[in-house]
């Protein structure tokens, strides 16, 4: 499925008097595959027209060309065009080792390592993520007999990898690790990562895991990369500005596809 929220966008020192003024309805948003349209989407509702969803015919396949054209009458045709990438077939298994050490505040380290076999001759990009599934217990007061209540609460929460030894990696957004293949075209590309469990000194790390590694597009590695720059450079004058990457034809915004495969660890 595809769900699809349009906005515009207004000058920094413009006056916006409706914050409903964002919102852009009455537009004709289409999927296309291969120079052919295959889907138009639809307003999810009538108190939602901006935003559009749509039910693909098909899988999205490795290979295929895709892209999203937007028309209205009030502004510009909006576009953008994708190629599905292929899914990384040669993956060797996922291991984590979750005591491989401490680092200087006492924590426990955990180190993740896997492997896979880079497609010679092509520029490939790829995506490594994980998160930890953890929880917590929030107080919800006292019932009538004076008995303290609680809830557990759980919450996904990305892992930051410790890598700042391989020149391969770039850091992207959400803690994520972005790779290109420029130095190991066609070769198998070792990843080992080292991350803080954030338990006390000598204690080991035993919650599930949530792994993914993605071959992504392009334009979505250099979004990704470009995005956890500027994010770095918030809110300091001294710094050297930094522009989002940007592939949408008359807008402003990013267009990226990515095949992922998942593990629980």
């Amino acid at each position: 499925t595809i769900r699809l929220i349009l906005s515009r966008n207004f000058g920094i020192l413009e006056q916006v008097p409706n914050e409903q003024k964002w919102y852009v309805t009455g537009a004709t948003v289409e999927w296309w595959q291969n120079g052919q349209k295959i889907l138009t989407l639809s307003p999810v509702s009538a108190d939602s027209g901006h935003i559009y969803i749509g039910t693909f015919p098909t899988k999205v396949q490795p290979g295929q060309e895709y892209e999203i054209r937007v028309t209205h009458p009030d502004y510009l045709t909006v576009r953008a065009v994708q190629k599905m990438p292929t899914p990384i077939a040669s993956l060797s298994e996922v291991t984590l080792d979750r005591n491989a050490g401490v680092d200087g505040n006492g924590s426990t380290l955990s180190e993740l390592e896997v492997s896979f076999k880079d497609e010679v001759g092509v520029d490939n990009y790829y995506e490594i993520r994980m998160s930890g599934s953890f929880s917590y217990l929030q107080y919800l007061g006292m019932d009538p007999q004076g008995n303290f209540l609680y809830d557990t609460v759980y919450y996904e929460n990305n892992v930051y990898f410790d890598n700042t030894f391989d020149p391969n990696i770039e850091k992207g957004v959400g803690k994520s690790v972005l790779l290109s293949d420029q130095f190991f075209d066609g070769e198998t590309y070792k990843f080992k990562g080292r991350f803080a469990a954030y338990y006390g000194g000598g204690v080991t790390d035993s919650i599930p895991y949530n792994f993914v590694i993605r071959s992504v597009t392009p334009e979505y590695y250099y979004w990704s990369k470009s995005y956890y720059l500027k994010s770095q450079t918030d809110d300091n004058p001294f710094a050297e500005p930094v522009s989002v990457y940007n592939n949408l034809e008359n807008g402003l915004g990013i267009f990226g596809l990515f095949s992922e495969r998942k593990f629980l660890i």
